[in-house]
């Protein structure tokens, strides 16, 4: 996997707690890594229609019930659906995006949705048009479903334009404005998106009686119910606004597809809907994909548009990390190679990290994979100093064999937002749980592996084994010692290779107090004597040991 995303340094400055990437931070019983919205308690999820970043369209033809032309492209509406739901599914808010695409007749209509919800569902509607300002919208208070005009006059979005728009090939294109239409709902409610597009209907401007909906609805109560069965109409059956052949004077298509020429019958682009009007929608769904007449396309049509971009999640309730926990929380659980700008400033060129997303709760960015030898030096740099200070090797290569490590530049770019760090040994190439833990950062971003000649101590809020079960808050410390072997009994008292059996460049120590038991937080270790790739007596070529932050 290689994904490329880019971070800024500092975005906040909250500390990881405990296992902070599987928690939820808005307490909402999802998760954070599965939670869409995780600093919102209201939203967990998103769900499209027909598709994120995709439209779906409306073609009618308004002479209904009159006989006419049948050319689909007298109002030509796209639109996109996105529900925000809850944990429990159920949704919270509604985003309509519509693009008046063509307004092939002369006549002037508008545009309105009824929802299968009663009207006391809906707190509130607002509508904007691109470029404008957000505006409230009053549902129709003689419904007991949901019902609110979008739009009064379609025209308005044409500058008042009269005649037919882009419907006639060879004239110029025209553009209208998208619309974008928010409902909140009183309290979450049950809404299928399979659905979609709902009831969206057209209306006569100066007669709002004379509405045209799809053929699955009847309309509403301002709907002039006379206009059935005269002209051609031949609604029945729970089947409306259709004529003798079954042709329903409104299409719904769950694509953007093109619509016919002025004055030409839509089954001259698309033959097979003559079959789909016969059995009334049951054969021949996908008309408008076989056997299409492209000769009689109006071309080229207008393209959608969104008035503003999907709502990306709030993660300002989150602990921020090394890069790989960001990515972690944005819902990248695959541990591979990615590719990062953890500054963002252009201080440093995009480079490539590995992230665990699997160990310790996932999200963890490796800094080194140390591979030691009989004397405890690198196979790729001449000493611990160089290995962490000049970088070496590929994290494309991290096995057994193979050692690598970020250079200090790089290192100390991804670790800049970092809280926690997570040191594990491996026997060839195996992990040894026995022989790791996490450590949580005294200071958020503490490089534990700076330019040191000498002994440093840093203080670490605390230590945890890997499952979180067994933690020391007190006087716990990470002890580096460049290219000397220290003891690690008495972290501040600066022993120098000591003469006990376990020692080494790094490790985690405590100040005075080796009393606890051995197995505490390393199985093989003397009391708390934590230490890495030491003098080890049966071949210290077998070991290496990752360094990981988050």
């Amino acid at each position: 996997m290689r994904t490329k995303i880019a971070f800024a340094t500092s975005l906040l400055t909250a500390a990881l707690s405990g296992s902070a990437l599987a928690q939820d931070s808005d307490g909402d019983g999802a998760n954070d890594p599965a939670d869409a919205f995780p600093c919102d308690a209201s939203k967990a999820g998103q769900v499209f229609a027909p598709a994120q970043g995709q439209h779906g369209m409306l073609q009618f033809e308004d002479e209904w019930p009159g006989s006419s032309d049948l050319d689909f492209g007298d109002v030509v509406v796209s639109y996109n659906y996105a529900a925000f739901t809850n944990t429990a599914g159920a949704v919270v808010s509604l985003r309509l995006t519509l693009n008046v695409l063509a307004l092939g007749g002369t006549k002037t209509h508008g545009l309105a949705l009824q929802l299968p919800l009663p009207t006391g569902a809906v707190q509130s509607v607002q509508r904007t048009i691109a470029g404008g300002s957000a505006q409230a919208l009053q549902a129709l208070g003689t419904e007991s479903n949901f019902t609110v005009d979008l739009m009064s006059d379609l025209r308005t979005l044409f500058a008042g334009q009269a005649d037919q728009i882009n419907s006639i090939q060879g004239l110029s294109t025209q553009t209208a404005a998208a619309i974008q239409v928010d409902i909140t709902f009183a309290s979450p409610v049950t809404l299928a998106m399979s659905g979609a597009p709902y009831d969206l209907f057209i209306f006569e401007t100066n007669t709002p009686g004379h509405e045209i909906h799809l053929p699955s609805f009847a309309g509403t109560s301002r709907m002039n119910t006379a206009l059935f069965g005269t002209g051609v109409d031949a609604s029945g059956g729970g089947r409306n606004f259709v004529d003798g052949s079954g042709l329903p004077y409104a299409l719904h298509i769950p694509v953007l597809a093109p619509y016919p020429q002025e004055a030409v019958p839509v089954f001259g682009l698309f033959p097979d809907i003559v079959g789909f009007a016969a059995s009334a929608g049951a054969n021949n769904q996908d008309f408008y994909l076989s056997n299409v007449d492209s000769a009689n396309a109006y071309t080229p049509a207008a393209t959608p548009s969104f008035v503003s971009a999907t709502p990306q999640a709030d993660l300002s309730c989150l602990p921020v990390g090394a890069p790989c926990a960001t990515l972690y929380n944005q819902g990248q659980t695959t541990s591979g190679i990615y590719l990062v700008d953890p500054d963002g400033n252009g201080g440093l060129t995009a480079f490539e990290i590995y992230c665990d997303m699997n160990l310790a709760g996932g999200g963890w960015t490796l800094v080194s994979n140390r591979r030691a030898n009989t004397t405890n030096t690198e196979a790729c740099a001449g000493n611990v100093y160089g290995f962490f200070t000049s970088g070496c090797g590929t994290p494309h290569n991290i096995g057994a064999s193979d050692s690598y490590a970020l250079d200090r530049a790089h290192r100390q770019a991804v670790i800049a937002d970092a809280n926690e760090v997570l040191i594990i040994q491996y026997l060839n190439g195996v992990p040894d749980y026995d022989d790791a833990y996490i450590m949580q950062l005294g200071t958020t971003g503490t490089d534990l592996f700076p330019n040191s000649a000498g002994v440093t101590d840093f203080a670490m809020s605390r230590v945890c084994t890997l499952d979180g079960t067994r933690c020391d808050s007190s006087g716990v410390y990470f002890k580096y010692s460049g290219d000397s072997w220290y003891h690690s009994s008495y972290c501040t008292r600066a022993n120098w290779a000591a003469s006990y059996a376990y020692r080494g460049n790094y490790g985690l120590c405590h100040d005075g107090w080796t009393g606890v038991s051995s197995s505490y937080f390393a199985g093989n270790r003397v009391g708390y004597n934590e230490t890495k790739l030491w003098a080890h007596p049966n071949g210290a070529a077998a070991y290496q040991e990752r360094v990981f932050y988050r």
